[in-house]
């Protein structure tokens, strides 16, 4: 596949790691969804892949990944069974709180599996409290970041949402009226 160098990182630390928890970190449009088709495709045999997401859109855009995709609250509710042959993709990880962050975190650890936070931390936060998946970032959990927007083919369109991504708004606006 032509996988950027970010998505290669990204599928390679998820693929290879011996650590229970890990991160990616990727701007709007980097290719985070077709980075997870690869991790999907390449398990190992034994392993089984279940994506969960805040909301059912982004539990859809899991299942399209390949993933057995749920949203967080129904995995909360009725659970799957995890084990250590379990790889747990939450996507959208900068929109989960601390509470459900604390919830999913500990069936991983209790199950032996591995999990996966995936996310943007400059994009929407939690309706709850807390910013677990900026948190564990700052904490020093292993993590890729993915910064190579595909999304925009245009140069100047990318660099005004890259400028964007940044909070560097005036610099974005400045690029987009040029």
């Amino acid at each position: 596949a032509h996988l950027t160098v970010g998505q290669r990182r990204a599928a390679g630390l998820v693929l290879s790691t011996r650590n229970r928890i890990v991160g990616v970190q990727g701007l709007a449009g980097t290719g985070k969804t077709a980075m997870l088709r690869t991790v999907t495709e390449n398990l190992g045999d034994g392993f089984k892949a279940i994506g969960l997401a805040p909301s059912a859109a982004a539990a859809r855009e899991l299942s399209a990944a390949g993933f057995e995709a749920m949203t967080i609250a129904g995995f909360l509710a009725g659970g799957r069974r995890l084990d250590d042959r379990t790889v747990v993709v939450m996507d959208e990880a900068g929109m989960v709180s601390l509470r459900d962050m604390h919830a999913l975190l500990s069936a991983v650890e209790d199950a032996g599996a591995r999990a996966v936070l995936v996310g943007d931390t400059g994009q929407l936060k939690a309706v709850e409290a807390g910013a677990p998946f900026r948190q564990l970032q700052e904490q020093g959990m292993a993590m890729v970041r993915m910064a190579d927007i595909l999304r925009q083919q245009n140069e100047k369109l990318r660099a005004a949402v890259v400028d964007a991504a940044e909070g560097k708004v005036e610099d974005s606006l400045r690029k987009l009226s040029a």
